[in-house]
């Protein structure tokens, strides 16, 4: 009898210690939830984060303990804005969906996002914070949109696998650092929409050995940069700058100072 009742006691420990477990299994396996704005939500699902709702992301505190399990960014139809730092240190989201309805996003807003390698930043986007993909070395394709007319300080700086670059028509400005540490740029094309360029905006590029001018000659503003506190050269000297027939300002300084060619057929990236 007494074996019964130890057998029996056993048995009844065992179920309440794995009923006692089931509520922190399912809390684990939940979906996680909050609000992100006035007007926006957030749910992180099997790795999914996913903001949906309208207006301006304002803070990210729910998600920002979690944003390590991070594998994938989605942001709704109807968001305009995410805030400073929204994603920065998702290392392990390797894609990213943007809607047509953005038309700003924050400083640093995904920095050291370390898996993602292919951005699109949709047409729409109007303004963006420094730092924006600062330090996201897995990063190899990036398309900016035309009416991004500036970019921002150190925008998309030691992203290290960066290999393709696609500037829309319609960017008018390039500043400082945008593409500093970008060491696997081989050739960039610059639209003709562009009428001013920074200085150190390719600072550091080891492998960049040759940009294609598709308009005028852009004014070359000769600013310190705020990295070294020294005036950096638009280009590095290894650079050859092509520049087409048809277009103007390319004897006059301060271009005559850089390595120039005419743009001949042989020398297109396209």
């Amino acid at each position: 009898m007494k074996r019964v009742l130890r057998k029996m006691l056993c048995g009844l420990t065992a179920c309440l210690l794995v009923c006692s477990l089931v509520p922190s299994v399912l809390a684990a396996s939940a979906a996680a939830s909050g609000t992100c704005g006035d007007d926006a939500t957030w749910t992180l699902e099997d790795g999914v984060l996913t903001i949906r709702g309208s207006g301006k992301v304002t803070f990210f505190s729910g998600w920002k303990a979690k944003r390590v399990s991070v594998t994938s960014i989605v942001v709704e139809e109807g968001i305009i804005s995410l805030c400073t730092y929204a994603f920065e240190g998702c290392s392990a989201a390797a894609t990213v969906s943007l809607p047509s309805t953005l038309t700003n996003i924050g400083a640093a807003a995904f920095s050291n996002c370390k898996s993602l390698t292919e951005v699109v930043i949709p047409e729409g986007v109007q303004t963006i914070g420094d730092n924006l993909f600062t330090n996201c070395s897995g990063l190899v394709s990036l398309t900016l949109p035309g009416t991004l007319t500036t970019l921002a300080d150190s925008a998309f700086a030691h992203c290290t696998s960066l290999v393709e670059l696609n500037l829309s028509e319609g960017i008018q400005e390039l500043t400082q650092g945008a593409f500093m540490g970008c060491g696997s740029l081989t050739s960039v094309t610059i639209p003709a929409s562009v009428t001013k360029i920074e200085p150190g905006m390719f600072q550091n590029c080891g492998r960049l050995t040759s940009i294609y001018f598709l308009g005028d000659a852009p004014e070359v503003v000769a600013t310190q940069t705020r990295f070294s506190g020294n005036t950096e050269p638009a280009f590095p000297e290894r650079v050859t700058l092509y520049y087409k027939a048809d277009t103007n300002g390319w004897n006059a300084s301060p271009w005559d100072s850089y390595k120039t060619a005419l743009w001949n057929d042989s020398d297109s990236p396209f």
